[in-house]
């Protein structure tokens, strides 16, 4: 039988969980020699004697004396942590600076590894190098947790765009000029609520501007259709009439119960359009924007303590961020290119992002 186990062609593919509790039967119960237990499994006998040696582990007896065994689980776990190492060594060590550095801004900055990495001047790997570290967990510190959320791309398909029936006399999305729809002007923006804890209390007053996706917060002590109203009067009382009829040409708002005070919000300085009822995506930029404010302030987190100062922050944070959709520029540095065509912008932005 053993004369023709020898006959047969060795097996060359890994160990195999089962072939490791064989050989812990063989080698600790039938203290079977390492030459007999190759022929067994017909493998190799320097595959079995490299084996047998990665899963021998001291134990000790209960009189107190020290033995060496062969131990299936260990060398599995270990045969499992070796092949998850395997591959090219990585080109920064895990205690670089680098990868201190995508650690912090990751993590505790809340950037995505693109923008974090746009930021990094001579940066030594790729974008796909990075969430292969990441994947691979050879950046122990950053987990899948901390990425943003991945966007799910969802099929395209035909469907019919359905009629608000709480405000018809209103101005549609269908109704929007050219220049809006495909972003080629700068003043038309978007608007939408972000609520906080569930239980009411404050909310933020968010507006996208749809060209260069400038980020615009301000906070309602409730959301409802009285406070959005006084607070787009506030905002246009800060900038002067002139100005805020200037920069907001044109808002488009979702059909929530905040926003159908339609006389209130334009009162003839700018023009509201609704999008169709259970469209969002009529408003993709400011639901993306939205996300990088969840970032900060998850669902259900009350937002009656946020500051003045803190939503500054969190706008200098998401003007300033590296966007791929602009190959690596950021909202601001759009508005410099449509500020050099007209500087009256950058004075009337300036102002409006620094007040609250």
């Amino acid at each position: 039988m053993d004369n023709e186990k020898k006959q047969k062609k060795k097996q060359y593919n890994y160990i195999t969980e089962r072939d490791r509790y064989i050989i812990e039967h063989l080698y600790n119960n039938k203290h079977y020699s390492i030459r007999k237990i190759s022929i067994e499994l017909n493998r190799e006998y320097s595959t079995v004697y490299r084996e047998i040696h990665k899963g021998l582990i001291t134990q000790m007896r209960t009189d107190l004396t020290l033995y060496t065994t062969y131990k299936a689980d260990y060398a599995h776990t270990t045969s499992k942590e070796n092949l998850s190492r395997r591959g090219r060594e990585m080109k920064c060590k895990r205690n670089s600076e680098f990868i201190k550095y995508l650690e912090h801004k990751i993590i505790k900055e809340k950037y995505s590894p693109y923008s974090a990495l746009i930021m990094y001047e001579n940066a030594p790997v790729c974008l796909n190098t990075v969430y292969n570290y990441i994947n691979s967990k050879n950046i122990t510190r950053i987990q899948i947790t901390d990425l943003p959320y991945k966007r799910k791309k969802k099929p395209k398909h035909q469907s019919r765009s359905k009629v608000s029936k709480t405000n018809t006399l209103c101005n549609s999305i269908d109704d929007r000029p050219e220049d809006v729809n495909d972003r080629s002007a700068f003043g038309h923006w978007e608007m939408d609520s972000v609520v906080g804890s569930k239980n009411g209390g404050s909310a933020f007053l968010v507006f996208t501007e749809r060209q260069t996706r400038l980020e615009l917060i301000r906070k309602l002590k409730t959301k409802n259709m009285e406070n959005v109203v006084r607070e787009i009067d506030r905002l246009e009382k800060q900038l002067g009439r002139k100005d805020f009829r200037l920069v907001f040409k044109s808002i488009t708002s979702d059909n929530g119960v905040e926003f159908l005070d339609n006389k209130g919000i334009e009162k003839d300085r700018t023009t509201l359009y609704y999008c169709h009822p259970y469209r969002s995506s009529e408003r993709g930029s400011n639901e993306n924007q939205n996300k990088l404010i969840r970032r900060f302030y998850p669902k259900g987190t009350s937002l009656n303590k946020v500051s003045p100062d803190d939503i500054i922050n969190l706008q200098d944070f998401i003007n300033t961020y590296p966007r791929a959709l602009f190959a690596g520029k950021s909202s601001v540095d759009l508005l410099g290119e449509v500020s050099a065509a007209d500087p009256t912008y950058e004075r009337i932005i300036t102002k409006m992002l620094t007040i609250c």
